[in-house]
């Protein structure tokens, strides 16, 4: 897929990659004011609202907390500061613009990082465009949400460390220099920061980097990569200690896995809905947390709660293993081939959608096909992410096919599946689409790489013809 031919320069490349920004700023714009704009469009159910009291908090001096005089384990810091920052000098309105035109920057590092994987010029170009289309990209970026900020810092840090993977089969490696691995750990830093997820990341970079470098370099290296990330994240977790007695990013996973993977096996166990399962957890919760308080003599702090639910969680998984292997399959379908309109459908109903253990897989499809929306703008962007989802779909049929004839292409699958398998899996509790967000750029590549294939073996059938 590489093109020997094509030379590339930054000054070749201005005119595409500024139009490139520039339209992916119109359809962003366009999605916003469209829809995002009205009411509370924006917003993700608690998610945007707990990161908008942080930030309020922040930018009045009151420290990162929910409340004043009392500071919140249960959220990252990363975007509350993005956040912060931003509402010093406007309302969310302008805070969420200033995001969008970030966002443009997507499509540009998704034509670098093309070019980092060792495809052509026109690959390259191709993926830029494709993404700029992108439903995901387009939805999220006007959003209150970590995914833009989180989107662009992962993608900073694949142009910097991917270069220095190189397997048996692969071409060799550039040089992997030192600032090279520093600067990569402080992208994972900073990322660790946004999402919680920074030290799957760098067990499976040290891993990789294991299998490409021989023993003398790489232990010097993935040290650095490993100092670089915890120079960032260190006074985040010191100060966590401090408060709570313990080294933890954030004390979401109790919660999360209680009221997901806990309530979803109760679903499978007592044939019951959602609404049921999880107030009989919470309940179960409540009553545990009772129980560890009277026998500490003391207010549980945030970690010793979110330990508690995953103890509950954990007991759930542990008892029931098959319903849990069940749930945990159908979660991760999910965020293999959810829709992201499935978020704006819900903003526009102002309720989660109402599925039950007896729902049938056609009532959740019928529902993207016949939409219920207040907005019919909706209508429209449904229908043109079904059929943005069917090009990427054969995009990466046509890629998986050319991987068998080509070298670059199957090295470049090596490199990258092992990351989107990663953040596959870790949706195991809970899957929807913008999960997937953050491995959509290498799917927006290996399809437009498919594509280009698919394109050439048609010319040459037409030519022999």
């Amino acid at each position: 897929m590489a093109d020997s031919r094509e030379e590339f320069t930054i000054s070749a490349q201005a005119y595409f990659l500024s139009g490139i920004f520039v339209l992916a700023l119109i359809l962003r714009l366009i999605f916003f004011f469209a829809f995002l704009h009205h009411g509370t469009n924006a917003w993700l159910p608690f998610d945007s609202d707990q990161y908008y009291r942080i930030a309020q908090n922040i930018c009045a001096g009151n420290g990162i907390c929910f409340f004043q005089s009392n500071p919140q384990m249960y959220r990252l810091p990363g975007y509350p500061f993005f956040l912060a920052a931003c509402l010093m000098w406007g309302d969310i309105t302008q805070v969420l613009l200033v995001q969008i035109i970030m966002s443009c920057l997507i499509p540009v590092l998704i034509f670098f990082l093309t070019l980092r994987l060792n495809f052509s010029l026109s690959c390259a170009r191709l993926a830029a465009v494709m993404s700029c289309f992108h439903a995901g990209f387009i939805t999220y970026a006007g959003m209150v949400a970590t995914e833009t900020l989180f989107l662009i810092i992962f993608l900073c840090f694949f142009i910097i460390f991917l270069p220095c993977v190189s397997l048996r089969w692969c071409l060799p490696a550039r040089t992997c220099s030192w600032l090279r691995m520093l600067g990569a750990g402080a992208f994972l830093g900073i990322l660790s920061l946004i999402r919680p997820v920074g030290h799957y990341i760098i067990a499976l970079c040290a891993i990789m980097l294991v299998l490409s470098m021989s023993r003398k370099d790489v232990y010097k290296k993935i040290g650095a990569l490993v100092a670089s990330w915890l120079i960032c994240v260190a006074p985040w977790l010191v100060r966590n200690f401090m408060l709570c007695g313990a080294f933890c990013f954030h004390t979401l996973p109790g919660l999360h896995f209680l009221q997901y993977t806990a309530a979803y096996i109760v679903m499978d166990r007592d044939q019951c809905s959602y609404a049921i399962a999880r107030p009989l957890l919470m309940h179960q919760r409540d009553r545990a947390l009772a129980q560890e308080m009277q026998h500490a003599q003391k207010t549980l702090n945030d970690y010793e709660q979110c330990c508690c639910a995953q103890k509950i969680a954990q007991s759930y998984v542990l008892n029931y293993p098959w319903l849990f292997l069940k749930t945990a399959c159908v979660q991760m379908l999910k965020t293999c081939c959810g829709l992201y309109a499935a978020q704006p459908l819900m903003t526009d109903a102002e309720r989660w959608p109402t599925y039950t253990y007896q729902t049938t897989l056609w009532t959740k499809i019928k529902r993207f096909l016949v939409p219920e929306v207040r907005h019919r703008f909706l209508i429209f962007f449904i229908y043109y992410e079904i059929l943005l989802w069917l090009v990427l779909l054969i995009g990466l049929l046509g890629a998986l096919i050319a991987a068998w004839y080509d070298v670059t292409l199957r090295c470049a699958l090596a490199k990258t599946l092992p990351f989107m398998i990663l953040f596959i899996g870790i949706t195991l509790a809970y899957g929807c689409a913008r999960l997937r967000l953050p491995i959509e750029p290498f799917i927006v590549i290996f399809s437009g790489v498919g594509w280009l294939w698919l394109h050439g073996q048609w010319s040459k059938k037409k030519n022999i013809s």
